[in-house]
């Protein structure tokens, strides 16, 4: 059987992400000569909105196969046994949980909301999501594997968080 996906793709993220990326080069053109310091300062400002346009949008996913539940949260992403997979659970309408049979809880990232607080999102649209997660565990039988939860820090994320902050004090330097 084959591993199905749950990929955060969502607007808000994208489409702010989209008008940052042409907003900022032609605001620099349309008010250049300048400095150069500002605008590369502002540049390093815009890719770290960038940045988290890309690391809170479709860099968040839980892929569930009958081996292995994966789930990719902003910074850390966990491999757990399906056999370890105990429920999934929905914390009123603030998040959803993957509950393993020792009582360890991974949160589900993919669930929550893109830029905007849990508590703004309607009861239909938490439900909706909620039905598409729960239907890649219901969908998908269990086999019954046992194992340990492995977990890494997802290190192409941090790369990408730290290096406009970097390229911020080299800017600085300048």
């Amino acid at each position: 059987m084959a591993t199905r996906k749950y990929r955060r793709w969502e607007a808000p993220p994208l489409l702010v992400g989209a008008l940052i990326a042409v907003g900022f080069p032609v605001a620099v053109l349309v008010n250049w000569p300048q400095p150069v310091k500002p605008p590369l300062l502002a540049g390093c400002a815009v890719a770290v909105l960038l940045v988290m346009c890309y690391i809170d949008g479709p860099a968040v996913w839980v892929s569930v196969g009958p081996e292995q539940v994966t789930v990719a949260n902003w910074l850390v992403i966990h491999r757990v046994p399906r056999g370890l997979v105990d429920r999934v659970e929905e914390v009123d309408r603030l998040g959803m949980d993957l509950v393993l049979t020792d009582g360890t809880k991974i949160g589900l990232g993919a669930w929550q909301p893109s830029l905007v607080p849990a508590t703004s999102r309607s009861r239909g649209r938490s439900a909706y999501r909620s039905r598409q997660l729960l239907a890649l565990f219901a969908d998908l039988p269990a086999a019954p594997t046992g194992g340990v939860v492995r977990r890494r820090p997802r290190l192409v994320n941090i790369a990408l968080l730290a290096a406009p902050i970097v390229g911020f004090w080299i800017v600085l330097g300048l």
